[in-house]
């Protein structure tokens, strides 16, 4: 059963409540576009429509979902075109399809879990203002990340680099925009891209070109527990004539980590990268979280970017923590306020994957943006299926 409700049953001469009441509970699907409705203005008893699987809400001025929204749990489809006050958008159903657009001010899409982002989700047009897409990826202003990321990938003294503009593609809203620096946090690796010409001599370990490969040292009672990932890209010949069509600049740039002794690979293709103009270069910047064994000292390690630009030089950093087989009351409860913000916050996660039992049957890990099984620059290896 379907129905629509015009704009005229919200005059004056119609009471909304009745409105409201006269729809069947049996109803599967909802049409109230154009009504000049905001979030405060649904009634709660729309939540006993639990048949509801379609619901369309384009074309009013709602800022973000109504809260009565939330109760209806067999919700599928769910369009908010042309709401072009809707500043956030916090999608608690598991959603088949969600379809927005034409709304610059969209700042915040949040999805309850990684598991419940709809199959399908279409945008009409861009999304110039949107900085989070939670829990994938997050964008900020460089100097509002937290300090000890930023050390991780020698950004300890930004006040020389502050000023600095940058152009980003960011895939995941479909535009290019010039900003100051930032800072993206994905689920599991943090990057980002600044103009330069060389990579910084904090990386110790550097190599003219796209590859790096060593072996992970080994510190006295320490272990790692990262690596800050630095490449130095610019212009292919062949990119140089294409830079006015935007789908072009839609490019897939990948950085490789392999530790052979393991049998672990990660893949990354970030979710935003820096664009520039012939005769540029780019820095790209990224820190990757270890844990459990899955990079130790001694472990063989490679290093690849590849993709869609030149790379000219790459370099890497090992984040190392101190071991302590006893620890003080006061540290266990700084350790146990750890855990809780990394359970809360969706960013910052250590990347997947657990040693296999046999290191020569390697096992594949995409970060970021889909690759998809045929991705030409990982590995020739099946995916590992992985949940957040």
């Amino acid at each position: 059963m379907k129905s629509f409700i015009r704009p005229w049953l919200w005059k004056p001469t119609k009471s909304p409540v009745t409105s409201w009441a006269s729809l069947p509970r049996s109803l599967v699907e909802l049409s109230i576009t154009h009504c000049n409705l905001a979030e405060d203005a649904f009634p709660t008893d729309i939540t006993s429509l639990s048949s509801l699987s379609f619901l369309d809400l384009s074309h009013n001025p709602i800022r973000c979902l109504p809260d009565c929204i939330k109760g209806l749990d067999g919700l599928q489809r769910l369009y908010v075109t042309s709401c072009q006050s809707l500043q956030t958008l916090v999608v608690s159903q598991h959603l088949e399809e969600l379809l927005r657009g034409d709304d610059d001010s969209l700042e915040k899409v949040t999805f309850s879990s990684c598991s419940h982002r709809p199959k399908l989700i279409h945008y009409t047009d861009k999304c110039d203002n949107l900085v989070e897409l939670m829990p994938y990826v997050k964008l900020e202003p460089i100097g509002n990340v937290d300090a000890e990321i930023l050390n991780h990938v020698g950004l300890s003294n930004l006040e020389s680099i502050l000023n600095q503009i940058v152009e980003l593609d960011i895939c995941y809203a479909g535009v290019s925009r010039k900003l100051p620096l930032q800072g993206c946090h994905e689920t599991h690796i943090f990057s980002s891209f600044l103009p330069g010409s060389k990579v910084p001599p904090f990386f110790n370990f550097m190599n003219t070109g796209s590859s790096i490969s060593f072996v992970v040292p080994s510190q006295l009672n320490s272990r790692i527990r990262g690596l800050g990932v630095c490449s130095l890209y610019c212009l292919r010949d062949q990119d140089q004539h294409s830079l006015l069509d935007y789908a072009s600049r839609y490019v897939e740039l990948h950085t490789i980590v392999s530790n052979t002794t393991k049998g672990l690979i990660w893949s990354h293709w970030p979710m935003v990268f820096g664009n520039l103009q012939v005769g540029e270069d780019m820095i790209w910047l990224s820190y990757w979280k270890f844990e459990n064994g899955q990079l130790e000292g001694g472990d063989e390690l490679n290093v690849t970017v590849t993709g869609e630009r030149l790379f000219k030089e790459v370099g890497v950093h090992g984040v190392y923590e101190e071991e302590q087989e006893k620890k003080s009351s006061k540290v266990q409860s700084t350790s146990e306020e750890e855990i809780c913000r990394s359970q809360i916050s969706p960013y910052g996660h250590v990347v997947p994957g657990n040693v296999p039992a046999d290191p020569t049957s390697a096992k594949l890990y995409q970060l970021g943006c889909r690759h998809g099984m045929d991705c030409k620059y990982c590995p020739r290896l099946c995916p590992v299926p992985w949940t957040f």
